[in-house]
């Protein structure tokens, strides 16, 4: 660092590391612990831009077993930290309209107005959802089905896919798997209150990891919150099952 100094006649030198989340496992817990002791070295000032919780996950892994958890040690190295906050549709909406907006086309004046009368509020609040590059990817995904299969499927019920899709992909290919007459019995599942006691023999099982997953039932809960009887659940059902085979033109699964 000294030499570096020296020689570029600069105060301090900044060592900036993006797309920690995106290495293995093994490599990112690797790299911590060769670097956490020269984050004191003086002049020299380190930036890691990362997903934390991915990360803090790797480390828990590692020391499984142990007192020590992935945030604890991340407190330990990283002394000074900033958390860009999720987006919130009760809070940020008008963000949230103006990025999707932006990661559509503004020459496309017909596409961006169209987007623009979806709900952001029909947008589940969960963290995995409401990422800047999952909800610009989403966007473009909706830009392109619209161009190549517009109308039938309300845009609200394509955009909830897409964004299903980009936060829950295991998932997402079990739906699209599933037969048109099984809809209901797949989905009831997450609305226990409309079971009858005749429903509960035809419920199709779905794999425990999903069931257990309480971002994926509050993003179902959010999304049928307008349900209230059967023949409005399989209304719905109908139109994520045309949105499903429709996006398969678009590459989705």
């Amino acid at each position: 660092i000294d030499l570096v100094l020296d020689k570029t006649d600069s105060t301090s030198v900044v060592i900036i590391v993006d797309n920690l989340d995106r290495c293995s496992p093994e490599k990112v817990v690797s790299f911590l612990e060769s670097i956490k002791n020269f984050m004191s070295a003086p002049n020299c000032i380190w930036l890691l831009a990362m997903d934390s919780e991915v990360i803090a996950s790797y480390i828990s892994h590692k020391y499984e077993g142990t007192v020590l958890d992935g945030y604890s040690y991340l407190d330990k190295i990283v002394p000074e930290q900033y958390h860009l906050s999720s987006l919130s549709p009760t809070e940020d909406g008008r963000l949230i309209q103006q990025l999707l907006d932006y990661a559509m086309s503004k020459d496309n004046k017909e596409l961006v107005e169209s987007f623009q009368l979806i709900r952001t509020d029909m947008l589940p609040e969960v963290p995995r959802i409401l990422v800047p590059r999952r909800l610009i990817k989403s966007a473009r995904k909706f830009v392109e089905y619209r161009r190549n299969s517009p109308g039938k499927v309300s845009d609200e019920v394509v955009l909830q896919l897409i964004l299903l899709y980009h936060g829950w992909p295991d998932f997402y290919e079990r739906l699209s798997f599933t037969p048109r007459e099984y809809f209901f019995n797949f989905f009831i599942n997450f609305m226990p209150e409309l079971q009858e006691d005749n429903d509960k023999e035809k419920v199709m099982p779905l794999e425990k990891k999903f069931l257990e997953d309480q971002e994926l039932v509050y993003f179902f809960k959010r999304i049928f919150k307008d349900i209230h009887n059967k023949d409005d659940m399989r209304g719905k059902f109908e139109g994520i099952w045309y949105g499903i085979e429709r996006l398969r033109r678009t590459g989705l699964p």
